[in-house]
């Protein structure tokens, strides 16, 4: 019994004072952000191509740039055959259905794997989660795609993997 509460114990401390591998951005809106949102009507046309069947990798997650040196970053993928997203947090892998059209993006409820993964940023993880429980409208481009919420803040950046 105290070995399973010190352990819980020393599992949530090393949580706490792990040192987060995500840096505030310097701009809320970098030259990604800026790249990826366009306001043009055929920018609209193409968007929602753009999002589907392409490997994402996250670069900002709700202000917060993730560092280059993270190994396992999260991403994302959208099928447009079976109209399914599926990714990882960095450590667990996570998938579920999506419904988008040229502005709108709805994603429906995710089941995730649940490892346990010691050499991961649990911050990312949880960032990166709650981010996508937010999205209501993206903007994509072949290189960048932009999650936000339905106010239009930007809740995620991702890069096109390569």
């Amino acid at each position: 019994m105290i070995k399973t509460w010190l352990t819980g114990t020393c599992l949530c401390a090393s949580v706490l004072f792990t040192g987060c591998a995500v840096t505030p951005s310097t701009s809320s809106t970098d030259s990604t952000t800026k790249t990826a949102v366009t306001s043009s009507s055929s920018a609209n046309a193409s968007t929602a191509n753009a999002l589907l069947d392409r490997n994402w990798t996250a670069t900002e997650i709700n202000g917060f740039q993730i560092s280059t040196q993270v190994a396992n970053k999260p991403s994302l993928k959208f099928d447009s055959k079976t109209q399914r997203f599926s990714g990882t947090d960095g450590c667990n892998r996570m998938m579920g259905s999506f419904k988008a059209d040229a502005e709108s993006l709805q994603l429906g409820a995710a089941a995730s794997t649940k490892m346990m993964c010691p050499n991961t940023d649990q911050n990312i993880s949880v960032q990166y989660q709650q981010a996508l429980t937010n999205v209501s409208r993206y903007r994509a481009s072949p290189e960048h795609l932009i999650l936000m919420d339905q106010s239009g803040r930007i809740v995620m950046a991702l890069d096109a993997s390569k």
